[in-house]
Order: structure tokens, then C-alpha cells, then sequence
């Protein structure tokens, strides 16, 4: 399933976060992206993504944000 990817976030110099439409979520580890979170028909699109670290970010969106600020109050994802 395809999707389009709405933000990214930088943690450091070789992990960076991707999140878009459908719920994905991507992260880079230095040398090439990976799928953390699969697109889903009828999942929130992100829109806003926070790196924390390399294994830490934090997600938001939902149909109706708007802007980063509007979305990471509306969906929150976290990752682990």
C-alpha cells in the first residue's frame, strides 16, 4: 500500500523519522530507510513527527490537523 510521507524529524547525525498518510511511519538508520509502521486503509494520517533519539520519537496527526501543533494534540503515537 502506498503512502505519502508529511514530516520528518532528525534525532542525529544517522536516524531520522518519516511519518504520512494512512499511519506510516519510516526511520532512517545512516544508510537506508525502514518501515516501522506499516500504511493502513482507514488509519489517522500523521503529520507531525518529534525524534527524541534513535529509538524514540513521538507522532501526531489525524484528518483534520492542520499544523505540527494542531496534530500533536490531536493523534499521538510513540514508539518504543
Amino acid at each position: 500500500m502506498e503512502a505519502n510521507l508529511y514530516s520528518v524529524a532528525v534525532a542525529d547525525a544517522s536516524t531520522a523519522w518519516a511519518v504520512g498518510s494512512k499511519g506510516i511511519i519510516k526511520r532512517y538508520n545512516g544508510s537506508a530507510w525502514s518501515v516501522e509502521r506499516a500504511p493502513e486503509a482507514g488509519a489517522s494520517t500523521l503529520r507531525a513527527v518529534a525524534a527524541l533519539s534513535s529509538q524514540k520519537a513521538w507522532a501526531g496527526g489525524g484528518e483534520r490537523c492542520k499544523d505540527a501543533a494542531a496534530c500533536m494534540a490531536s493523534t499521538l503515537f510513540r514508539s518504543e
